[in-house]
């Protein structure tokens, strides 16, 4: 889930094969709760092309990938979440 204030954009997926990717229909992307199956990463792709891989809880998006389009799902492990992520 991506967050934008109090606007929300669920992405559902149960397989990262093949690799997809989705519009993520928000202005700006503030914060996630992130769940993906083993295996399975979510990258935030901004403007400029470069890659976040969202960790795996909630946490909050930083500044440089707020205005991120595109949502890819990719094959690969993301790390857990942490203290200020």
């Amino acid at each position: 889930m991506l967050s934008s204030g109090t606007t929300e954009r669920t992405i559902f997926y149960d397989s990262c094969q093949p690799p997809r990717q989705y519009q993520s229909q928000l202005f700006s992307v503030g914060a996630f709760d992130n769940r993906p199956p083993p295996g399975c990463q979510v990258v935030l792709v901004n403007r400029e092309g470069a890659g976040k891989v969202l960790c795996v809880g909630r946490g909050s998006v930083p500044n440089e990938f707020r205005q991120s389009q595109i949502v890819r799902i990719q094959p690969g492990t993301a790390p857990p979440c942490g203290f200020g992520s």
